[in-house]
């Protein structure tokens, strides 16, 4: 191992990443990983704004000819994650729109599949209300 890449190590966990973490940088940094985004539009609610992000992905998969069992796998898995945040957070119910970091991975048996890797929620709340009679 470089010594520049133990120095960066060092630093990232310093900073608080984890080895998952730390492992998806540095992949991304030697450019064997390249991240792509799905954007929806916004949405009533959050369950909405989920089922706009699970077609485009899969929209995504189809387009990539990527494998779609194991896309699935990772989709179940992260779609999982957004809904547990959704329930947290309570906003199921509320406008939102959500953008999704992916990346195509082509593993040693030469499988191209899409994995997603971080998601961004936004929450369109009512600010104040304003009457005028």
């Amino acid at each position: 191992m470089s010594e520049e890449r133990e120095t960066l190590i060092k630093r990232l966990k310093a900073e608080g990443f984890s080895d998952e973490q730390i492992e998806k940088i540095l992949l991304a940094l030697e450019g064997k990983v390249s991240t792509s985004q799905l954007v929806t539009r916004i949405s009533p609610t959050g369950r909405g704004a989920l089922f706009r992000l699970k077609r485009a992905f899969y929209a995504v998969v189809a387009s990539e000819k990527a494998d779609v069992k194991r896309s699935a796998e990772y989709w179940k898995e992260f779609a999982g994650k957004i809904i547990e945040a959704a329930n947290t957070h309570n906003i199921q119910d509320v406008p939102c729109r959500i953008k999704l970091e992916y990346s195509i991975i082509i593993d040693a048996e030469g499988i191209k599949f899409l994995k997603p890797i971080a998601a961004t929620i936004e929450v369109y709340d009512k600010v104040k209300e304003i009457k005028v009679i």
